[in-house]
């Protein structure tokens, strides 16, 4: 997958999931909070993709992980 392609794909998910958060957090749903992070993971990998930052598997879920030495360093990417 080309990059532009997967920044897009990273985006369209973020957008669903962002979407899917909004609704649950009106019907109280907790979620929500679930699906908001989610949202925030994949607009993290859009931007490291697009910055040739790359980020583990193994730490493709752990966001704080990511944010504190992800972004500092060069690390191997993990799919959407």
């Amino acid at each position: 997958m080309s990059k532009g392609r997967k920044i897009a794909a990273c985006l369209e998910l973020a957008e669903g999931c962002a979407h899917d958060a909004r609704l649950l957090i009106g019907a109280a749903s907790r979620n929500a909070a679930y699906l908001a992070s989610q949202a925030a993971k994949h607009i993290i990998t859009a931007v490291a993709t697009s910055e040739d930052i790359h980020i583990e598997r193994k730490d493709a879920h752990q966001l704080d992980t990511i944010i504190r030495g992800g972004f500092r360093r060069s690390i191997p990417i993990m799919p959407c």
